[in-house]
């Protein structure tokens, strides 16, 4: 009953990432086409005002804003693809989601409800990064485009859409750009220049052809044999660590309580012994609570030797045991 309640609500939960990329990034899908309509229609919009009128001069801004912009979509024609990719893994999300209802509607089990969930996170989680990552490159790039007033020669770096990329700010830039102005030419490059060394060395995009020829590689030499080994090996002196923390944590305040309490007991018997005038007790006690200790060492010593074949199976040898007769010093 509570899976039924919570499956239809699931989606909502895991798609909160993508809801989230959606209201933090500042990118602008808008086409070239529609940005050039915006502008006419505002053109229009100027011609019919009377000279003088109210607004006219925050009308000439917009005017000036929306021209960059319409320079700036035409100046990067790669923008429209990225940003075609970019609903391509909006609509894979949305397609994810789809299906998810589609199996809960047709009652499918739990075990592919779970694995429409997890395609659906996977999915959105991808669809937060490439739009986050769009919307930094997109807005700094915009930025510099109209503080430079539409230059040419100005580098738009390409959106990373799978991996992390650096999130970088004007300032930022501005102050790298400064530094390599500064070291490579003794302040004889021009901003724009530096500008560029800045973002195009930002980040450096993965080549996943590559990086896929090395993974190959990496899994037809690899030395599976000797990785089991190291990970079996691994796994035991993890154990025996892990276990001989438990053994001073947990069990080292037991035993040396109870090696206090046994001291405690025989000098209290044994003073009352020695005050009832039994010799024979007062003889007979000391080697008995000192039989006891041995047992309590046996028992310690015992419990230290269960990860010895741990260690050497790990081959990491056997480390050195404590002393059964210095059990006190573990409390």
């Amino acid at each position: 009953m509570l899976v039924d309640a919570i499956a239809p609500c699931a989606p909502v939960a895991v798609a909160f990432p993508a809801v989230v990329g959606l209201l933090t990034g500042h990118g602008d899908l808008a086409s070239k086409s529609r940005l050039q309509k915006r502008l006419y229609a505002t053109l229009l919009m100027a011609e019919k005002l009377p000279p003088g009128a109210l607004g006219a001069a925050a009308i000439a801004r917009d005017i000036d804003r929306q021209t960059l912009r319409v320079a700036y979509a035409a100046h990067y024609p790669q923008r429209g693809r990225e940003v075609g990719r970019v609903v391509l893994i909006g609509a894979f999300v949305a397609l994810s989601v789809l299906g998810y209802y589609v199996a809960w509607w047709r009652d499918a089990s739990l075990l592919g409800l779970l694995i429409g969930l997890g395609v659906i996170a996977v999915a959105t989680l991808w669809f937060e990064r490439a739009w986050l990552n769009f919307g930094r490159n997109d807005g700094v790039a915009r930025e510099f485009f109209e503080y430079f007033g539409a230059p040419v020669g100005l580098v738009r770096p390409r959106t990373e859409l799978l991996a992390k990329a650096p999130a970088l700010s004007v300032d930022d830039v501005f102050a790298r750009a400064a530094d390599v102005r500064d070291a490579a030419h003794g302040g004889s490059m021009s901003t724009l220049a530096a500008v560029n060394t800045v973002l195009a060395g930002a980040h450096v995009h993965v080549d996943w052809r590559a990086e896929a020829r090395k993974g190959a590689h990496r899994v037809r030499h690899a030395d599976y044999r000797a990785g089991l080994h190291r990970a079996v090996a691994w796994t035991l002196t993890f154990t025996a660590t892990a276990y001989d923390w438990l053994l001073r944590r947990l069990l080292g305040p037991f035993f040396a309580w109870r090696l206090a309490f046994l001291d405690e007991r025989e000098w209290r018997r044994t003073a009352r012994a020695h005050r009832a005038g039994e010799v024979f007790e007062a003889a007979w006690l000391p080697a008995n609570y000192r039989n006891e200790r041995t047992r309590l060492a046996g028992h310690w010593s015992h419990l230290h030797k269960a990860r010895d074949p741990l260690l050497r199976w790990s081959g990491n040898g056997v480390a050195r045991k404590p002393d059964p007769e210095r059990l006190p010093a573990l409390r």
